[in-house]
Parts: C-alpha cells; sequence; structure tokens
C-alpha cells in the first residue's frame, strides 16, 4: 500500500489518487489478476507475489511492480511460468 501513496500522505488525503498513483495501482492490479490466472488458487498466486525473486535482483513482484519496467519484468516471468517455458 504504501509503496503506492506514501503513508503520510494516505492519512491526510481527502481526495482521488493522483495520475502517478493510479496508474501504480493499475500495474498492481493487473500483475495480481496475471499471477492469479497463472497459479489458479490466491494462494499460490501470494506466494509468488511475496517472497524476493531472483529474477528480480532479489526485489519481490510486488516490489518491482512498482514501475513499468517492473512490471514488464514480472509479466515476462509470469507468462513463461504460464507456458511452462524454461526460465
Amino acid at each position: 500500500m504504501h509503496g503506492i501513496v506514501p503513508e503520510a500522505t494516505y492519512k491526510r488525503r481527502r481526495d482521488r489518487l493522483s495520475r502517478d498513483e493510479s496508474e501504480r495501482t493499475e500495474r498492481l492490479a493487473r500483475i495480481t489478476a496475471h499471477a492469479l490466472s497463472v497459479w489458479g488458487v490466491e494462494e499460490d498466486a501470494q506466494d509468488f507475489l511475496a517472497p524476493p525473486h531472483p529474477m528480480l535482483g532479489g526485489r519481490t513482484p510486488v516490489e518491482a511492480a512498482v514501475t513499468v519496467l517492473g512490471a514488464r519484468q514480472v509479466e515476462q516471468i509470469l507468462a513463461t511460468i504460464g507456458y511452462g517455458l524454461p526460465m
């Protein structure tokens, strides 16, 4: 959550998300949906999204997905897993 909106900002916020915050939220939602479609079970998708991943330089997929490039990397990993290709 605080990767999208800093905690202090969130606590005093009364308006909608900014454009950047909305884009980060959309990326994370897209990655989460993609992980769920690949793994088929929410718990398994979360097991993929939460721990650090070696192909992401030790970042978690959720941390990586905050940026456009990181989201593309996570999508590539998920596509590789989904199609059963070697990594």
